[in-house]
């Protein structure tokens, strides 16, 4: 995991990142698409959140009603995203992984997979395993 020790770093010390709780903007115009224009119900769902982070997206859908899968290179915003998943009561589950190797569930695990801006540090081959992956 090369790109571990940035990201370890950076929730560390964050000099980019933020300390917020709250799910990012996209994440709530991608659910609302979701929800108007693919007809998707957003309650009871399968959703993986890829480069979960500290867990502000994953916790926000699961809040709605959703079991959430979060993949997360930095063990300490896996760490954070846990102990806020816990203080919220809700269904997220988040694990130090690597979106560039295969992943540890089985296929078709997932109604929905989400990546907010994580998947553009990969290589070509992470990308290629990232792409079969989801």
């Amino acid at each position: 995991m090369p790109q571990g020790a940035v990201w370890e770093r950076e929730y560390k010390n964050p000099q980019f990142l933020t300390k917020d709780a709250k799910p990012q903007i996209d994440t709530k115009r991608f659910l609302r698409f979701l929800g108007s224009k693919q007809g998707l119900a957003l309650e009871g769902l399968r959703v993986l959140d890829l480069g979960s982070g500290t867990g502000r997206n994953a916790n926000y859908i699961a809040k709605l009603g959703n079991s959430v899968e979060g993949l997360e290179i930095s063990a300490t915003a896996v760490r954070l995203a846990q102990e806020r998943a816990k203080a919220l009561s809700v269904n997220a589950h988040f694990r130090v992984a690597d979106m560039g190797v295969e992943y540890p569930f089985a296929d078709q695990s997932f109604e929905v997979v989400i990546d907010v801006t994580s998947s553009n540090s990969l290589n070509d081959k992470e990308r290629s395993i990232y792409l079969k992956e989801i």
